[in-house]
């Protein structure tokens, strides 16, 4: 059982990474974007922001491969983990400025900044550091063929909820 919750989680992971960095880097526009909605939220000091944004973005598309591959994945759930963590500190910290900016997590939404994606990224966070411990302790094989692809639709599955939650949540 703990192989498919795995398998699951490091796709759901995976992919919210994924869309995260591609969006952000799908062209120079997008990561001007990104860069210049980086100082509008002022947790950044201005001559820091296209040195952070780079970091962000590279942070995001290495966990990737970290987590599809099983030899890394731990060091991928772990990074994840921290990932999100930063982001729900930052994002908490803007809003308690009163900064209000639309996300630009995933591209561009028209939804402010506000406590659903602190919360979504906390249980992003959860879900990382749960299946690193799981990972770590795990001395089991992962689940045959069919259940691979079970829980990896599952994972993808619910990273497209998670991606799609601007649009899904009521205003």
């Amino acid at each position: 059982m703990t192989g498919y919750l795995l398998v699951s989680a490091r796709a759901l992971l995976g992919a919210v990474l994924l869309v995260s960095a591609g969006s952000k880097t799908r062209g120079r526009a997008a990561f001007a974007g990104f860069a210049a909605w980086l100082g509008q939220l002022t947790v950044v000091p201005a001559n820091r922001i296209k040195p952070v944004a780079v970091l962000v973005v590279a942070a995001e598309a290495v966990a990737v491969p970290l987590l599809a591959i099983p030899a890394t994945a731990i060091l991928g759930l772990a990074l994840a983990a921290g990932l999100m963590v930063m982001f729900a500190a930052a994002i908490g910290a803007v809003t308690r400025r009163g900064v209000s900016v639309p996300c630009r997590c995933f591209g561009v939404s028209a939804r402010p900044l506000g406590a659903a994606h602190v919360t979504r990224n906390i249980l992003l966070a959860a879900v990382a550091a749960a299946a690193a411990v799981a990972a770590s302790v795990s001395r089991g094989s992962g689940p045959g063929a069919s259940g691979t692809a079970l829980a990896l639709l599952t994972g993808i599955a619910a990273a497209a909820v998670i991606v799609r939650l601007d649009d899904i949540l009521p205003d």
